[in-house]
């Protein structure tokens, strides 16, 4: 059974890493496995012709494709990344270049201050108690006790050992709009918190990540129904794909502007395919206008940003990214191979979860002052 690694290269000069390769096997469904320094990493099959044609007496040829970022790692100096195919495997081993390591060491230092930045404005999320006692965790007021053995600051309760998780995790877009809103507000020393917990190209300065998955890119793990920040703790919020979601996409509004200083600058977002054009002729829209009143009670409008839409084929291949991302295995090896008319006349929809992330021309934005 062929196995194959055709990238990346062997110095890693991107925080981003593609790997490709390609499996060939006699067997019609072999077990296929990626891994860096030994972590299972998610991976995307497609069609590969030019190795069918090479190795026509085999059953099962498919190429291989997984993403996955340094950031993910933990600390060091290479990268091992093994592809398998049943009991045959290959490896690669690499090397990160100095500018890597330095964003490194940079991520580090960013990811220190944002937790600093955390214990001095954590209270207890069910009592509002400020008096936590950092290294275990443990509310003074009600005696909550918050397990701390991942990588983020816990402050779920009921969750004492979050997983990581890291290959399955909801990505929304590192939007445009977003980035403008981080470099207003820290620009004078202020911090932004991004509630969501998506992943960014980069960790960026004064700004706290919350999600509920342990990941590179989350400082503090908790519900956005119960953020455990005192009132007032934030000069910017941004809230993208974190109430579409939701159960009770109000109560997560209230406790972001909760955590905002009055004039504060709050950007929420939405997907949504229609673009703009679409709208009413009086430029009004029920899902610009249903965000907005979400903040009503403590959010002045600033401006909505309907989708733009883009052009067709993007939408499609953003839509079919996200979802084989959070697809099970078999489900998406399956999928992948699918052809669009095979999809186009299936009844149904196919098995797994929703597509999360969008790219901006999907979303729908408002922009809120904190009042």
């Amino acid at each position: 059974m062929p196995v194959f690694l055709e990238k990346p290269a062997r110095e890693i000069a991107d925080p981003s890493i593609d790997v490709y390769g390609w499996v060939a096997s006699e067997a019609p469904a072999p077990v296929i496995r990626v891994a860096a320094n030994g972590r299972p990493v998610r991976h995307i099959l497609h069609d590969r012709p030019d190795v069918r044609r090479t190795l026509p007496g085999l059953g099962f040829v498919a190429g291989v494709y997984a993403p996955l970022s340094v950031f993910d790692l933990d600390p060091c100096d290479r990268v091992d990344i093994t592809l398998s195919c049943g009991a045959e495997a290959t490896g690669m081993a690499c090397v990160l270049s100095p500018a890597i390591q330095q964003a490194r060491a940079a991520d580090a230092t960013l990811r220190l201050a944002a937790r600093d930045k955390c214990l001095s404005i954590l209270v207890c999320p069910s009592c509002r108690s400020p008096a936590i006692r950092a290294q275990a965790a443990v509310c003074g007021g009600c005696g909550a006790a918050f397990s701390q053995s991942t990588r983020a600051i816990n402050m779920i309760a009921d969750q004492p050992a979050p997983a990581l998780q890291t290959d399955n995790i909801a990505l929304p877009p590192d939007a445009d709009a977003a980035r403008a809103l981080i470099a207003r507000v820290t620009r004078d020393g202020g911090w932004v918190l991004d509630c969501g917990g998506g992943r960014r190209a980069a960790r960026m300065r004064h700004v706290v990540t919350v999600g509920t998955t342990d990941h590179a890119w989350v400082d503090l793990l908790a519900r956005a129904e119960a953020l455990p920040f005192a009132d007032g703790s934030f000069d910017g919020a941004i809230a993208v794909a974190l109430l579409d979601q939701a159960r009770d996409p109000a109560a997560r509004a209230r406790e972001v502007l909760r955590v905002v200083k009055p004039g504060g600058e709050v950007l929420a977002a939405v997907p949504s395919l229609r673009p703009a054009d679409w709208a009413p002729r009086d430029g009004a829209d029920i899902v610009a206008q249903a965000l907005a009143g979400l903040f009503a009670g403590g959010g002045e409008l600033i401006e909505a940003t309907l989708p733009t839409g883009g052009p067709p084929f993007r939408l499609v291949q953003a839509l079919l990214r996200e979802y084989l991302a959070l697809l099970p295995d078999a489900a998406r090896d399956v999928l992948a191979t699918t052809t669009v008319g095979q999809m186009a006349i299936t009844d149904g929809d196919p098995p797994g979860s929703a597509p999360a992330g969008l790219p901006d021309a999907c979303l729908t934005m408002v922009r809120l002052r904190r009042v």
